[in-house]
């Protein structure tokens, strides 16, 4: 980041103290932590996973679906992927930061996000990229002006980096299980720095809009889960940014984050796993998530305004 905080709001001030304080005091882990959680997770989960004749795959929103409303999770699995200006906006405008951290022409956000969207449009191979070149006006305008807005307040809240510092914008991270017949992902937002050793030196970076929930930690502990099996090493930090408040949450990873992150995997896993296998009906509990399952019309349990917040507020 940039060496000297003159030219720096003081948010961009704050947000580079939070990240930077106590990086000479970063913890050092035990050699054998990535494969005991490994092979935690392997106990767990391998007896059932061995009944599969497919893969399962799983991410942090199909954790975060299945442990808040199975029937949403099977929902979302029967309906399969579609692209949407709201799914789509992510993706463009964390394209965008990216490309802001890379280029050299101090592109304004309009035109970050522009490129992304031509290049998209452009590249046949893309499975957005082929939904953006066919939306009318309106919908590519609502697009871009959602984008553009999401990079602009970025740039306002994130300091400069300084050059040299190892920074990766949504990098894919993979960790297979029981034959590869269970393989847990993640795409970090951003990610800074890289260990040392067995010293911990990798800031984890999600990028939120709206405001803050429980679920934003459990997120950032799966991506520390994934990361710390993968390199045998955990991140030293987890970082959660607010566009709208320009609130950031620090937290330094530590052993129980990790278990926490085992707990929930399992648990989450194993329901999925029942009930892919049959081996029980899906529970259903209401809440917000009702407002976008794609079962929400004919589900019995379904919540509607104020009930789903009240559902889930509990």
């Amino acid at each position: 980041m940039s060496d000297t905080a003159g030219d720096l709001t003081p948010r961009q001030v704050a947000v580079r103290q939070a990240l930077l304080d106590g990086w000479h005091d970063r913890p050092t882990f035990a050699p054998d932590v990535g494969p005991t959680l490994r092979a935690r997770l392997e106990g767990e989960l391998a007896p059932l996973a061995a009944r599969l004749d497919a893969p399962l795959f799983v991410n942090k929103s199909t954790l975060s679906q299945v442990l808040g409303c199975e029937g949403h999770w099977e929902a979302e699995v029967t309906a399969g992927f579609e692209w949407s200006v709201p799914v789509a906006v992510g993706q463009i405008a964390h394209a965008a930061i990216a490309q802001s951290f890379h280029r050299r022409d101090g592109a304004s956000p309009d035109d970050l996000v522009d490129s992304v969207l031509d290049r998209l449009a452009d590249d046949e191979q893309s499975s957005v990229g082929s939904w953006i070149a066919v939306l009318d006006e309106g919908e590519r305008a609502d697009l871009r002006g959602l984008a553009i807005d999401r990079v602009a307040g970025f740039a306002e809240l994130w300091p400069p980096m300084r050059p040299g510092r190892t920074l990766r914008t949504e990098t894919a991270v993979r960790v297979e299980l029981a034959g590869e017949l269970i393989q847990l992902s993640g795409r970090p937002d951003l990610t800074i720095g890289s260990p040392s050793g067995t010293t911990a030196g990798k800031v984890v970076i999600d990028v939120k809009t709206g405001r803050s929930r429980g679920a934003h930690l459990d997120d950032l502990r799966f991506y520390a889960l994934l990361e710390t099996i993968k390199l045998g090493v955990p991140p030293f930090r987890l970082v959660t940014q607010y566009l709208e408040s320009g609130r950031v949450d620090v937290r330094t990873v530590t052993l129980d984050d990790l278990e926490a992150a085992v707990r929930r995997a399992t648990e989450g896993v194993t329901r999925m796993l029942e009930l892919r296998l049959g081996l029980r009906s899906a529970a259903l509990r209401p809440g917000r998530h009702c407002r976008w399952c794609p079962a929400r019309i004919t589900c019995p349990s379904a919540a509607t305004g104020d009930g789903a917040d009240d559902a889930w507020e509990g």
